[in-house]
C-alpha cells in the first residue's frame, strides 16, 4: 500500500462517502466515492484533470450520505469527527526547486522548523 492509500485508509469509515471536488475558473465539480478502492480506482481520471487545470480537493470529514445532485453540504458530513485534519503550507508551490529532492528526514525537518516558528510567533502574540 502507497502512502496516498495509507492516508486515505487512516481517514475513511466505513459505510460512507468521500467527496472530492475538482475545481478550476469559477467550476466546481463533485465526486462522490463509495470507498478508498472506489476512488484509487479513478486516480489516473483525478490526476489527469489535475494536470489540466483542475485543483483536486478532499473532503476531509466522510460523507453519510451522497446528494441526488451536486455537492455535498453540511447535511451530507457525518454528524461526529473522529480526525483532525490540519494543513501545513511549509513550501511555496512557486519555488518547486527549494523541495523536490528533500529526503523525507528533510521534509520532516522543515515541517517541525515551520511548527516551532509558528508556535513561538503565536505564544509571543499572546503575551503581548
Amino acid at each position: 500500500m502507497n502512502r496516498l492509500e495509507s492516508l486515505l485508509q487512516f481517514l475513511n469509515k466505513p459505510d460512507t462517502w468521500i467527496e472530492i471536488r475538482l475545481i478550476s475558473k469559477g467550476r466546481s465539480i463533485p465526486k462522490f466515492y463509495e470507498g478508498v478502492n472506489e476512488l484509487i480506482a479513478d486516480y489516473d481520471f483525478l490526476k489527469s484533470q489535475n494536470e489540466n487545470g483542475f485543483n483536486v480537493y478532499y473532503g476531509i470529514l466522510p460523507r453519510k450520505s451522497k446528494p441526488d445532485s451536486g455537492g455535498g453540504s453540511k447535511e451530507h458530513v457525518i454528524d461526529k469527527a473522529d480526525r483532525l485534519w490540519l494543513d501545513v503550507d511549509v513550501f511555496s508551490v512557486k519555488r518547486p526547486e527549494e523541495y523536490e529532492n528533500l529526503t523525507d528526514e528533510e521534509i520532516k525537518a522543515r515541517v517541525l522548523e515551520k511548527y516551532e516558528e509558528a508556535r513561538r510567533s503565536s505564544s509571543q502574540e499572546i503575551s503581548t
